[in-house]
């Protein structure tokens, strides 16, 4: 039989041929999925460990989508976390955000989603915004819009008192953000809440939303959001309770859709997608997931800590149980034998050859926690506690389980908790008042907490359980008792707080006895010399890497030192307490890494100066038993009147003058409780310094003011 000859022509061809029909499923797959983007925004480590966990699911379960585009927009709190998310194949922005803004809960979603979606405005696809704690659990086709679709949205969960029944009047703050947004009242589209079946005008949640980026509406979101944010008359009248303030992003994105769409460019997303887990019980039986795999979207917020027995109370097949335990626990391991639960403090268990070991239990007090899961079966063989602070301490006899275990401290810790006792009343109404809670009605006569710790130490404790040694050593700092945990074979510190991601509280604002700056300064150096792998603190993230921890610890001793040093300095020279205060800042080489969102150098400055020399000025008066308010009234007649102080306080509003303006209006309100005029002059005042303050015990006792200014307001009315 005769071959058939094959030119170079005919084989080209064949070839081309073969490929495109190879390819052509590959291709049209990945032209299927670069239909969908992503984003979310990372402020902190633990938001970084959420968008982990959402990226593992959108790459395992995404289906033909699980290649898409996410971009991570982070702001600088999360920079030094950022990278462990490139292993996902993300893209990483830096947030662009209005300084004011920023302060708003939830702001920071507004512009990233902005910032994404002007870089994709001229592109044929679907931006999908994603709040970090959601999981995708099947192919999220309906986040791909329809044709002549332009949004897709899920209804919000429930009516709450920000959105409004259609047949009520439109309020101020809903008129306001409809005239910013260019939206006709007439015709807001009446839809029904997802949780609680409520006839409401539009209003959308937006954990999960996807868009036309060609749209812009994500861009004028941004704008309108940040004009109602510096809207001073708006938030004075119009947010004033928590609720209006925190879910302003939303109400705001609900109008802009409804400016830049009409109801038949809504597509509305099935039951399985943004489905609120934490509202389950709640949900009518007919929008009920019956199975979590089922889910498309799961938005589980704090659902996963609330109810820590989550995996045995919902029904999950295998093997996404198994795929769901396995990552969620992830979220929590530090190192190989090191897992951490953090709540009112970091709680570690560390795995050793023979059992595990627990350093400060109150962290993981809510029953059924996940620490509890990973410890298992394995007996917990020994209890160690940093310090006696009250969010450290609680839970221990639960580890115990009534077994004979030591449970260590250092001896100091005896006498600590003596003082917090002593001072409970007065710490629980400080404490309640710098949080926004409401003050207890009744006290014990006595308090007298039980002491749980059965091993004590007086400079150093060394025990070895299975294969690891654990050294605690005494330094003090924040406590008297304050000691650190050293296991040399992992080379891991547990420095309990002596170490934060901002500078300290050498003083605290909610009251404490005096910390001594050198103890935390010596604590520091132990630690260095230790040349620690891994370094544990009390609150906040985990430092790992030898290089990252040492220059971590140093940089912090060398801040404390600078302001320690230079009050020391002033004090010598002659300078008055309150100019120290004013003077003594943080050099720029600290401020990138240390910030002052828990303590302040202007606090610590005042704590280290009164601790050495106490609270006399060399002003003969402050030896006398009056405070200054005895003259208080003698000043409101001397000027002639409230009216006339207040308009000079009006004056020093208009030049930023504030701490002037709190001055007089404490006058004023001293000599006149219910002076309306005072209290609106000093609640304006306040509000700009919290809009200026990054401090975040700063800001809730602004607060605390703020809500005496408005009961005074209100009870005028």
């Amino acid at each position: 039989m005769k071959k058939r000859k094959y030119s170079t022509k005919h084989l080209v061809l064949y070839l081309l041929i073969s490929l495109l029909i190879i390819t052509t499923p590959i291709l049209a797959h990945l032209a299927e999925a670069s239909k969908l983007v992503f984003v979310v925004c990372v402020s902190n480590a633990a938001e970084v460990r959420s968008a982990e966990f959402l990226l593992k699911s959108l790459r395992e379960f995404g289906g033909q989508y699980k290649g898409s585009t996410f971009y991570v927009v982070y702001d600088k709190d999360a920079n030094n976390y950022k990278d462990l998310l490139l292993k996902y194949r993300v893209e990483l922005l830096p947030l662009q955000i209005d300084s004011l803004a920023a302060e708003y809960l939830f702001s920071k979603k507004v512009y990233a989603c902005a910032q994404v979606e002007k870089l994709l405005s001229m592109k044929d696809c679907c931006l999908v915004w994603l709040d970090n704690e959601c999981l995708i659990f099947t192919k999220p086709d309906e986040l791909e819009l329809k044709v002549n679709k332009q949004v897709a949205v899920r209804p919000v969960f429930l009516l709450n008192n920000v959105g409004q029944v259609d047949l009520s009047p439109v309020d101020n703050y809903w008129n306001r953000i409809y005239q910013e947004a260019n939206v006709d009242v007439t015709k807001v589209p009446v839809i029904e809440s997802f949780v609680d079946s409520k006839k409401i005008r539009f209003y959308i949640n937006c954990q999960v939303v996807s868009v036309n980026p060609k749209l812009g509406i994500f861009s004028k979101w941004e704008s309108v959001f940040t004009k109602l944010v510096h809207d001073e008359d708006f938030q004075r009248q119009n947010c004033s309770d928590i609720k209006h303030q925190v879910f302003l992003h939303q109400a705001v994105l609900s109008a802009v859709i409804c400016s830049r769409t009409n109801q038949e460019q809504l597509q509305w997303f099935s039951n399985s997608y943004a489905y609120p887990i934490q509202q389950h019980d709640k949900l009518p039986e007919h929008k009920k997931i019956k199975r979590i795999e089922d889910v498309n979207i799961l938005v589980y917020e704090n659902f996963f800590v609330e109810r820590p027995d989550w995996i045995d109370e919902y029904k999950i097949s295998e093997p996404f149980r198994s795929w769901l335990i396995k990552n969620y626990q992830a979220t929590f391991k530090v190192s190989e034998n090191i897992y951490r639960y953090e709540n009112s403090c970091n709680t570690y268990l560390i795995q050793t050859s023979l059992g595990n070991v627990i350093i400060d239990p109150g962290g993981a007090s809510a029953p059924g926690n996940w620490l509890e899961k990973i410890n298992g079966s394995a007996p917990v063989k020994a209890i160690l506690i940093t310090h006696g602070h009250q969010d450290h301490t609680p839970r221990i006899s639960h580890w115990t389980k009534n077994r004979k275990i030591p449970v260590i401290a250092n001896k100091r810790i005896i006498n600590f908790i003596k003082y917090q006792d002593m001072f409970a009343k007065f710490s629980a109404v400080r404490i309640a008042k710098q949080r926004g809670l409401k003050i207890p009605d009744h006290f014990p006569d006595k308090v007298e907490s039980k002491i749980e710790v059965n091993t004590f130490f007086d400079n150093e404790y060394v025990t070895k359980i299975g294969n690891l040694t654990f050294k605690m050593i005494h330094v003090g700092g924040e406590t008297p008792d304050n000691s650190i945990i050293w296991i040399p074979e992992i080379k891991a510190l547990f420095i309990a707080d002596n170490y934060y991601s901002s500078f300290p509280n050498l003083y605290t604002l909610r009251g404490t006895m005096p910390r001594w700056a050198l103890e935390y300064i010596n604590s520091l150096e132990v630690a260095i010399e230790l040349n620690p792998e891994i370094l544990l603190p009390g609150h906040d993230e985990p430092v790992v890497g030898n290089s990252k921890v040492i220059s971590s610890l140093i940089n912090y001793k060398d801040a404390i030192c600078y302001v320690h040093d230079k009050t020391v300095e002033g004090m010598n020279d002659g300078k008055d307490l309150f100019t120290l205060m004013k003077e003594i800042k943080l050099p720029e080489k600290f401020k990138s890494s240390i910030s002052e969102f828990y303590g302040k150098v202007s606090w610590s400055v005042r704590g280290i100066y009164e601790a050495y020399v106490g609270w006399f000025d060399e002003n003969p008066v402050t030896m006398y038993s009056e405070p200054i308010s005895v003259i208080y009234n003698n000043i409101v007649k001397l000027t002639g009147g409230a009216q006339k102080i207040n308009q000079m306080s009006k004056d020093l509003l208009i030049n930023n003058e504030y701490i002037k303006v709190l001055r007089l209006t404490e006058i004023v309100l001293f000599y006149d409780p219910l002076n309306k005029e005072s209290a609106q002059i000093r609640n304006d005042a306040l509000q700009k310094l919290k809009s200026q303050s990054q401090n975040f015990i700063e800001y809730n006792w602004l607060n605390y003011s703020i809500n005496q200014c408005r009961e005074i307001l209100t009870n005028m009315d």
